[in-house]
């Protein structure tokens, strides 16, 4: 079991940093259930080729292909159903819900998942053993994209992994709410509940409401209100972080990020790599 104590702090400050230079990898978060090292590493460059099965499958590719745009300055091909591409995209109808299968090897990357949740958080996972570089909003250079041989085999402990505000949704910025949801993705949370019902009192058009619900299930996220919690793990953020959720200037604030991340860590493990505990907190 890895020690987390030191591991968030150090965490915190390389993922959402604009590096120039460096191309350490960071750990997993949350632990997969499974994971064995091999030799060798995979390089994405801008030959790389990625083959998934059908369009569903190709949007999520795009989540990936879109940091490598950002990031490094080049961006995979998605194909349809080519058995030649570097990194291929496979249906395993034996696997659960949300899980999903990662064997990665030098030649090419195998992603397997039973659903498009599976496939989801598999690249979700392999951003993050990217550089974290890869969270750069412009393009670094002199770095090697590459993630380390291994092979994953993961899956949540928890169904429902939720975040509860008691802020209600039209207080938050947009992009606030967007910049928390990306967050909650990157880790695997699932769920975001409001306390307060979700068109109680909004003075914005209700579309606009629904355009974010939208924008979080293209995320893996559900948003869901009302005054009883969700059924299985429910966590609350501090009073301190909804204000700054509420208030602050979150996608241009680095350590805004970090905060936010900083929370939302064990979340995601108590709910994705433990056993829960029984009822809520």
């Amino acid at each position: 079991m890895l020690l987390r104590t030191g591991i968030f702090s150090i965490l915190l400050v390389v993922i959402f940093a604009k590096y120039t230079s460096s191309d350490t990898k960071t750990e997993i978060i949350p632990l997969p259930q499974q994971s064995v090292s091999d030799k060798g590493d995979f390089v994405f460059n801008k030959t790389t080729l990625i083959s998934v099965e059908n369009e569903k499958q190709a949007l999520i590719a795009r989540e990936l292909t879109n940091l490598l745009n950002q990031a490094a300055g080049f961006t995979p091909k998605i194909v349809i159903q080519d058995k030649q591409a570097d990194i291929q995209f496979r249906t395993d109808s034996k696997l659960a819900k949300e899980h999903y299968k990662l064997n990665i090897a030098p030649s090419c990357i195998l992603v397997e998942a039973s659903g498009q949740k599976g496939f989801f958080y598999a690249m979700q996972t392999l951003r993050c053993l990217l550089p974290p570089a890869i969270n750069s909003l412009t393009p670094v250079e002199n770095i090697k994209w590459r993630v380390p041989g291994m092979t994953i085999l993961d899956g949540p402990q928890c169904d429902n992994r939720s975040v509860v505000l008691y802020t209600p949704l039209h207080l938050i910025p947009d992009e606030n709410l967007k910049e928390l949801i990306d967050c909650m993705a990157m880790l695997k949370i699932n769920r975001l509940h409001f306390m307060e019902g979700l068109y109680s009192f909004i003075p914005k058009p209700q579309p606009e409401a629904e355009n974010m619900i939208l924008y979080a299930q293209a995320k893996k996220v559900t948003i869901s209100s009302g005054m009883m919690r969700p059924e299985g793990i429910a966590s609350n953020l501090p009073f301190h972080v909804e204000q700054m959720i509420r208030e602050s200037n979150i996608p241009h604030s680095k350590e805004n990020k970090k905060q936010i991340f900083e929370h939302l860590v064990p979340i995601a493990e108590k709910s994705w790599s433990k056993t829960p505990p029984t009822g809520n907190r």
